[in-house]
C-alpha cells in the first residue's frame, strides 16, 4: 500500500486537494527545494468528514495502481505496435521496403498519440478508479 501524509488545501463539490509532505528523508537532501515531491497537489474524490485543513495520511492499494499503470503505458504501447504491424503487413505490402517502414511507423506514431491523448482525457475517470483511503491525523498537542 503506498501512504502518504497530506494537508487537505481545498475542496469542490466532488474533490479534494491535499498538498503532500515532503517525507523526513527529504530534509537532508541537497535537491529538496527543487524536488517533484515537494508540496505536490494530488486531488481525490470527495471524502465524508473531511475539511480544508485536516491533516491526512492518503493511502492508495498497490494493485489499484499496477492497473492504472497498465493502462497509462499499456494501451500506447499496444497501439504502436499494432499500427506498425498493420501498416506493414496490411496497408502497404506493395509499397517499396523504405516508403513501407516510414508508413508503417508513422501509421503506429498516430495511433500511439491517439491513445496517449485518450488516456490523458479519461484522467479523471482513472483517478475515480483508485481505491484510495483518507484517515485523518489528530495531534496530541
Amino acid at each position: 500500500m503506498i501512504e502518504e501524509d497530506g494537508v487537505v488545501v481545498g475542496a469542490s463539490d466532488n474533490e479534494l486537494a491535499i498538498r503532500i509532505d515532503p517525507e523526513g528523508s527529504c530534509d537532508g537532501c541537497p535537491v529538496r527545494e527543487n524536488c517533484y515531491a515537494n508540496g505536490r497537489i494530488v486531488r481525490v474524490p470527495l471524502q465524508p468528514g473531511v475539511a480544508v485543513d485536516d491533516r491526512v495520511r492518503l493511502s492508495i492499494r498497490n494493485a489499484s495502481v499496477l492497473q492504472i499503470s497498465a493502462l497509462v503505458y499499456g494501451a500506447p504501447l499496444v497501439a504502436l505496435v499494432v499500427g506498425i504491424a498493420a501498416g506493414y503487413l496490411l496497408l502497404f505490402p506493395s509499397f517499396p521496403e523504405d516508403a513501407r517502414i516510414l508508413l508503417s511507423v508513422a501509421i503506429g506514431g498516430a495511433l500511439f498519440a491517439l491513445s496517449a491523448l485518450f488516456v490523458g482525457r479519461t484522467g479523471r475517470r482513472i483517478n475515480a478508479k483508485l481505491e484510495h483511503r483518507i484517515k485523518i491525523r489528530r495531534s496530541d498537542v
